[in-house]
Order: C-alpha cells, then sequence, then structure tokens
C-alpha cells in the first residue's frame, strides 16, 4: 500500500470532523460543512503549513513523473528555499 503525503495531510484534515462527530452524537446542531475541504485548509492554514502542503504536493507529483525515485520535501526558512529532492537508493 502506497501512502502519499496528501493521503496523510487529508486524514489531518478530517481531524476536525471526527472531533464534530462527539457534538453530533451529543445531540447539538451539526456544522453547516462537517466535511473539511483543501480549500478550507488552505484557506485556514498559517503561512508554514500552507507551504509544507506545497512543497509535499510537488513531491508527490514528481513521484508520478519518475516512479522509480521516491521524493522527499523540505523547507529551509533560514535560508529561505524549499528543496525536493530524489532519496532513490
Amino acid at each position: 500500500m502506497n501512502v502519499s503525503r496528501r493521503t496523510i495531510l487529508s486524514g489531518i484534515a478530517a481531524i476536525p470532523a471526527v472531533a464534530g462527530a462527539g457534538e453530533l452524537l451529543a445531540g447539538s446542531e451539526p456544522a453547516a460543512h462537517q466535511r473539511p475541504s483543501i480549500d478550507h485548509f488552505l484557506a485556514t492554514a498559517s503561512a508554514t503549513d500552507r507551504a509544507r502542503y506545497h512543497a509535499n504536493a510537488l513531491a508527490d507529483v514528481m513521484q508520478e513523473i519518475y516512479p522509480e525515485a521516491f521524493y522527499t520535501a523540505t523547507i529551509d526558512y533560514e535560508h529561505r528555499f524549499a528543496l525536493i529532492v530524489d532519496r532513490a537508493s
């Protein structure tokens, strides 16, 4: 089973929905939008979280282009750059 960074981020974005399920079971009114979307995440996330998301998304796309390689994303905030690198063995 291949787990991508996007799958992990989608799972993280779903955590508020799981937390909201307890309120639903308790009898309170459900929120207008129970299912979080990536658009909601990008609209509400901090700049560093958005940068990490986009760097990881680029690594995922590179993985699709070159499936024999394994790409990883690193962001260096001190020197202000993002690095997408093939970590093939």
